[in-house]
């Protein structure tokens, strides 16, 4: 392959597979948003559900009807933590029989948010999504928090396994590339190989003075004009006037 050729084939080549690489992270980096955000909406429901079912046992301050509710949204899989706070924010259960934290202040800023604010509050970061939100007996009376906290760890096996068919995408592709290219290439370059190699033998005076045929193309023309050069005859050179001995 000459220097041309290879030419074309590496940019050929290089250009499908920055193509194919850019659209590949840009697809693996929109699908773990939106499966996080998809998560996000999942727990902050969950949540909310597990507030609802909590109404009761809150207004009559049952801490181990709250424990048992926490006990059993702890055997989901990817959950961290599930608390239950009066409504001064202080943990009435975290869902263990210990339950070690048991009047302790939370300061998670979801659930500081939500004592603050009165409202849901979901946030994700470092392999986390917390929410936390109201116990609401009213509008205007809460009897006090929920907390939750699941791992993305899942989320991320799974966006793993997607990188590492993006890979083997991405080689796919690449070795199509090289085929394509190579293809392209010689294609390309191999009129203008004739050509040159035509032009090489004109210039040495060996080889036929009939031009090939390369078709309408740019190529052609230059061989057309080529064929018209060497079609005309060639006019003897005049010789040089002698100058005078004396000059």
């Amino acid at each position: 392959m000459t220097r041309l050729g290879a030419s074309l084939f590496l940019r050929i080549v290089l250009i499908v597979i920055a193509a194919t690489v850019a659209a590949s992270v840009i697809s693996l980096a929109a699908g773990y948003s939106a499966s996080v955000a998809a998560q996000e909406r999942h727990i902050e429901v969950l949540a909310k559900t597990l507030g609802e079912a909590a109404l009761e046992p809150a207004y009559e301050l049952d801490v181990k009807a709250l424990r048992q509710l926490a006990a059993s949204v702890l055997s989901s899989e990817g959950a961290v933590t599930a608390m239950f706070l009066d409504a001064g924010g202080r943990v009435l259960t975290d869902g263990s029989d210990e339950n070690p934290l048991r009047g302790q202040q939370i300061n998670q800023p979801t659930a500081r948010h939500a004592r603050e604010f009165r409202e849901w509050a979901t946030a994700s970061g470092k392999g986390i999504v917390q929410t936390a939100g109201p116990i609401k007996a009213t509008a205007e009376t809460h009897l006090g928090y929920v907390v939750l906290a699941f791992s993305t760890d899942q989320l991320f096996s799974s966006w793993l396994t997607l990188m590492r068919q993006a890979l083997l995408f991405i080689a796919a592709c690449g070795g199509l590339a090289c085929g394509a290219a190579l293809l392209v290439a010689r294609r390309f370059t191999r009129p203008i190989d004739q050509l040159a190699g035509f032009a090489e033998q004109a210039r040495q005076g060996t080889g036929t003075q009939r031009v090939p045929d390369f078709g309408p193309g740019d190529i052609g023309k230059v061989a057309a004009a080529i064929s018209e050069v060497l079609e005309q005859p060639q006019k003897p050179k005049s010789p040089r006037p002698k100058l005078p001995e004396n000059f």
